[in-house]
């Protein structure tokens, strides 16, 4: 979908998932990418309910990490896609800042690495 922005347009296309969170591990946005991996409506769900059917945060939870003072974090996963098919997924989660340098939420990207 073609918006009036091309960075976002860029991310859309992009063959590996991205969630944008808040520091409450909100979903705020996704891509294209991760609509194919989780389904439709997963923005304002939690990343742990969305991802793993949690009610919690995952006990390997990269954005968790990242809170603790790491600069990126990371995970890996088997999961079935929306569609059935059984993937192995690379979670890393980067910290988003505001101007001042306080957290905001993370960038997670959601890259299928089954055939690597």
């Amino acid at each position: 979908m073609e918006t009036n922005n091309p960075l976002a347009d860029i991310v859309d296309s992009l063959d590996i998932a991205i969630w944008e969170l808040d520091t409450n591990y909100r979903i705020l946005k996704d891509n294209r990418k991760t609509r194919e991996i989780y389904g439709e409506g997963v923005v304002g769900d939690f990343c742990y309910h969305a991802a793993a059917g949690r009610n919690d945060v995952c006990p390997d939870c990269p954005a968790q990490v990242v809170l603790n003072g790491q600069k990126s974090g990371r995970s890996q996963h088997v999961r079935e896609t929306n569609s059935g098919k059984t993937i192995t997924i690379d979670h890393t989660a980067t910290p988003l800042r505001n101007k001042a340098g306080q957290l905001t939420g993370f960038v997670v990207s959601i890259i299928d690495i089954t055939h690597l």
